[in-house]
């Protein structure tokens, strides 16, 4: 019942052991996505920087974000941080990036790469792991920049070759499936051939279930993932006709 409803991370593991990891441990950063998207459209509302109240309210969400994750952390016990509160400063930095978006593409590099350093700073405060922000804030900048310091056209045809893009595509279904397509690639491959090593097996491992899961992925994207994405734009696009 809890995945039904995805709501199988807010359950902490002193509760019901690995609740987020039960089907595939990918599916537990889903159900931490769907707790977002439950409060998203308030928040969006809220976080902004066109004017001195907007960047006070996005200044209060973010500390309340952070001062909620710290109680939340003495409190909640898990293996997945799949609640909410433990990952919630992400999400409003998240917002805050989007919301400042057409602002840094105008700013001067120095005045964009002075902003990042504080945003890296102030991020350091609740992130267990740096290093994944300052990737974030370091794209982040090298895209809103991009025109400014003449990132060169070999970067672009690269990152927007077919290959990339396919990848890019098909990520979601890769993240979800890659997890048991390896466990079934191990369970059937790898333990009856009897291979010995690490790195042999990581080897196998890897050189099975990489087109396996592409293959996966690409069905998924096709079949479930458009044709949802078209009707959720369908309906959308039918509940607005009426009030137009």
């Amino acid at each position: 019942m809890l995945h039904l409803t995805m709501l199988h991370g807010i359950v902490p593991d002193t509760i019901l052991p690995q609740a987020p990891l039960m089907f595939s441990g990918p599916l537990w950063s889903i159900s931490l996505e769907w707790q977002f998207y439950l409060i998203a459209p308030l928040l969006i509302g809220a976080i902004g920087f066109r004017n001195a109240r907007r960047m006070a309210i996005s200044a209060g969400i973010l500390l309340f974000a952070i001062g909620l994750q710290k109680v939340t952390l003495h409190h909640w016990k898990g293996e997945a941080p799949s609640f909410l509160p433990l990952r919630f400063p992400l999400y409003i930095v998240g917002i805050m990036s989007a919301a400042l978006w057409h602002d840094a593409r105008k700013a001067r590099p120095a005045v964009l790469a002075a902003a990042v350093v504080a945003g890296s700073i102030i991020a350091s405060l609740f992130s267990p792991n740096i290093l994944p922000l300052l990737m974030w804030f370091g794209m982040y900048f090298l895209a809103a920049a991009h025109d400014k310091l003449g990132v060169p056209r070999l970067a672009d045809r690269i990152i927007s070759s077919r290959v990339p893009t396919f990848i890019g595509q098909v990520s979601y279904g890769l993240y979800v499936l890659h997890v048991p397509t390896m466990m079934l690639v191990c369970y059937y491959v790898v333990f009856p051939m009897g291979i010995q090593g690490r790195f042999y097996g990581a080897v196998t491992i890897t050189a099975v279930t990489l087109p396996i899961t592409l293959i996966l992925a690409a069905l998924s994207f096709n079949i479930i993932e458009k044709p949802m994405a078209r009707w959720a734009r369908g309906y959308r696009r039918s509940a607005r006709a009426p009030a137009e």
